[in-house]
């Protein structure tokens, strides 16, 4: 059996991560608790990533974004 090598990144990409205000974002009535905008790599793509009564997920990829764990270290090392 042959096993497939795993690829490393020697030069990982860091995300930018950017807290914005949800109510200020979104609107007043929001029941959003958190907003990050994230950004990698200085590329155009945008991640908005959310924490509200569903949990963390991003906008467009969902929980299983990378960007989400991005966004989660960033809320808690405020």
């Amino acid at each position: 059996m042959i096993e497939k090598a795993a690829q490393l990144d020697m030069f990982p990409v860091t995300g930018e991560v950017e807290a914005l205000d949800p109510r200020t974002a979104i609107g007043p009535a929001t029941r959003v608790s958190g907003l990050y905008r994230v950004r990698y790599g200085g590329a155009a793509t945008v991640h908005q990533v959310y924490h509200d009564r569903h949990g963390w997920y991003c906008g467009e990829h969902g929980p299983a974004c990378v960007a989400v764990s991005d966004a989660v270290a960033t809320a808690r090392a405020r």
